[in-house]
């Protein structure tokens, strides 16, 4: 570390905007929306004061919960509230059980993604699964991923179990050769 220059060590900091139950009554929903807008302004204000970058991550689905950040156009509206310089943390599972697709995803923000958590599911269950283990096809999400604007981005293995990322490195790697 002492021979490295700070500069060049990647500062991001990684958020989940929140949720609340869908049955609360539409006032609720909105002041709750509001506090989150309000939220997030904090934590980007706080995030420029010791020079690290805020990075929202796209939240799974979670059934009978109003979730700001599962959507992509919800999700998009809000950072465009308040106005900062925010990235997005792309979590391709998480994607993959909410109803915007990865593609979605990728396209809406593809000058704003830092990021990417990788993980396989079966679209429903948000599991932590091996890459080539669910259904999501990571081939067609590495050539999307080429429409990025950030080319130094930052990949994570977000596995359940410890021994899964040895075998999600080698699925990536047969993946990244065919493409």
């Amino acid at each position: 570390m002492a021979s490295r220059d700070w500069h060049e060590i990647k500062r991001h900091v990684n958020i989940h905007l929140g949720e609340i139950p869908d049955y609360y009554p539409e006032p609720m929903k909105v002041k709750a929306r509001e506090s989150c807008v309000k939220s997030l302004q904090r934590c980007v204000n706080s995030a420029h004061d010791v020079g690290v970058k805020l990075c929202i991550e796209n939240d799974p689905d979670k059934p009978n919960l109003l979730q700001f950040g599962k959507e992509a156009d919800n999700l998009f509206e809000m950072i465009n509230e308040i106005g900062e310089d925010v990235g997005i943390t792309l979590d391709v599972g998480h994607a993959n059980t909410s109803k915007t697709s990865i593609f979605e995803f990728i396209k809406t923000f593809k000058d704003m993604i830092m990021v990417i958590h990788l993980h396989d599911n079966d679209g429903i269950t948000d599991s932590h699964l091996p890459i080539g283990r669910g259904n999501i096809n990571f081939k067609e999400v590495l050539i999307a991923l080429n429409d990025i604007t950030n080319k130094d981005l930052t990949f994570l293995f977000e596995m359940a179990r410890y021994e899964h990322i040895y075998e999600s490195k080698g699925a990536l790697e047969k993946i990244r050769g065919s493409v």
